[in-house]
C-alpha cells in the first residue's frame, strides 16, 4: 500500500514538471525617427533583432532603412507596408541574413540594393 501511494504522488509530481508555461512574447517598435532609445523603441533593425527574444516580433515602421540585418533567432520581422517599408542593403551584401535559427516570418517588408 506504501509503494502505491508513493507511485501516485510520484505520477502527480512528474505531471505538475511537465506542464508548460506560457511564454508572453513581446514586440520591438523599430523607427528610425523616433527620438530615442529604450527597451521596446529601436531605430535600426539590427538593433530591433538584437534586443528581441525567440518568438518576438520586430515591427518596422515606415521609412527606408539601410542596413545589412543578421537574424541569429526565430522572430517575425514584420513592416507597417511593403511597398514603403523598405530594407536598402546599400549594394554592400545579402539585406537579410539567416543564421542559427528555425525560420523567421518576414511580412511587409521590401527588400533592394542587396546581393542576389
Amino acid at each position: 500500500m506504501l509503494w502505491l501511494s508513493l507511485a501516485m504522488t510520484l505520477s502527480l509530481i512528474v505531471i505538475i514538471v511537465e506542464i508548460p508555461h506560457p511564454v508572453k512574447a513581446s514586440t520591438i517598435w523599430v523607427d528610425y525617427s523616433y527620438p530615442t532609445e529604450d527597451a521596446t523603441h529601436k531605430k535600426t533593425i539590427q538593433a530591433g533583432v538584437d534586443a528581441a527574444q525567440p518568438g518576438d516580433t520586430v515591427y518596422v515602421y515606415n521609412g527606408t532603412y539601410y542596413e545589412n540585418v543578421i537574424v541569429d533567432k526565430t522572430l517575425n520581422l514584420t513592416g507597417e507596408n511593403r511597398n514603403t517599408t523598405i530594407v536598402d542593403g546599400n549594394g554592400t551584401g545579402i539585406v537579410i541574413r539567416l543564421t542559427n535559427a528555425d525560420y523567421i516570418n518576414l511580412t511587409n517588408l521590401g527588400f533592394r540594393n542587396g546581393e542576389t
